[in-house]
């Protein structure tokens, strides 16, 4: 495996450290170019990084030395971009969500089963330990059959915050708020530890923030196939950014995961910390830990010419909840996902 992957990074806003951290520690790759629209962020950027810069992606997809394109956009670009990257022959890091609309999802799915290149898409907390000890739990059967989840994100989110970027806040560019944008994450290791969700209902309102068109808070009821039930809480407007709670019931333990810990309860209201997450140093730990465990791990599916652990198949199926939720918050009634047919 001597070959060196050429990196470039489109979009050097908030998550753009955070992957070029990332980056920057791989033996197997090198960052060759950053891009933004704003060329004194990007040149900003290309100082810091040691690398060029551009403020036009499509330089990028015709560059013969770069095999890896990162997209960090803004939401309503991620569709389109990682499409005309990927069709370019180009692999791809997406960011979340991979789309704003049904339509985006769908033309995503027709390219999802395309051998190479690949599409590595960004949801990370798959690879913090309790998500994973989470998995192998529910797999395992140990504790009996799984009867209920629970999801919690409370952050919060400033005026400055979607003041100082001109495309948070609204539907067209942004998709949605705190369901879209903070707690997909969630949602998605809800679904991927729980099982399959056959149908959501939710409400999505904004309590807090007048100058924003979508929601700053949301609340939903996942259904399982198994008949499963889980319950979603997400708040833009608390007082700090918490650590996600997570919570799986089964038959004979529960599983409680607060303060980046996860407690085993069982019978007698008996109780032991089973796992930890630990925030990596200069990574946020409400964030989660896992970008460059998941970057590395991206980096060398691709260079083995396998499928990456994440792909388009599978964040498919949260972003559907995500969008479902908001479908239902407008109907009033349960939405059955289509599983972007």
């Amino acid at each position: 495996m001597d070959k060196t992957l050429g990196v470039a990074v489109v979009g050097c806003g908030t998550i753009s450290n955070m992957h070029l951290n990332a980056i920057k520690q791989m033996k197997v790759a090198k960052l060759l170019f950053v891009c933004d629209i704003d060329v004194d962020k990007a040149r900003k950027t290309a100082f810091e990084y040691d690398c060029k810069y551009t403020d036009d992606y499509k330089n990028l997809i015709c560059n013969p030395n770069i095999d890896i394109i990162h997209i960090l956009t803004p939401h309503y670009l991620h569709s389109e971009m990682a499409i005309e990257a990927f069709n370019a022959g180009k692999n791809v890091v997406l960011e979340k969500p991979i789309g704003i609309s049904m339509k985006d999802l769908k033309e995503l799915n027709k390219i999802s089963d395309k051998s190479e290149p690949y599409i590595a898409v960004v949801l990370q907390n798959r690879y913090n330990p309790i998500s994973l000890y989470l998995k192998k739990v529910v797999e395992s059967g140990e504790y009996g059959k799984l009867i209920g989840t629970k999801g919690i994100v409370a952050w919060y989110r400033s005026k400055e915050y979607y003041e100082n970027s001109n495309w948070r806040g609204e539907w067209a560019s942004e998709g949605g708020g705190v369901l879209i944008n903070q707690a997909i994450h969630t949602i998605d290791l809800m679904q991927w530890i729980g099982g399959k969700v056959t149908a959501v209902k939710g409400h999505i309102d904004n309590h807090y923030h007048p100058y924003i068109e979508v929601e700053d808070t949301a609340l939903a009821t996942l259904y399982y196939d198994n008949n499963t039930v889980g319950n979603f809480y997400a708040t833009n407007n608390n007082g700090i950014n918490s650590s996600v709670e997570l919570e799986f019931v089964f038959e004979k333990a529960t599983f409680v995961q607060k303060n980046e810990e996860l407690i085993k309860i069982t019978s007698g209201d008996k109780s032991e910390v089973v796992e930890s997450n630990c925030a990596n140093k200069g990574e946020k730990g409400y964030w989660g830990q896992g970008h460059r465990i998941y970057i590395e791990d991206a980096y060398n599916h691709i260079l083995n010419k396998e499928k990456p652990f994440i792909t388009i198949k599978e964040a498919l199926v949260a972003n559907e909840i995500v969008l479902g939720i908001y479908e239902s918050s407008k109907t009033n009634e349960k939405y059955s996902l289509n599983y972007v047919e």
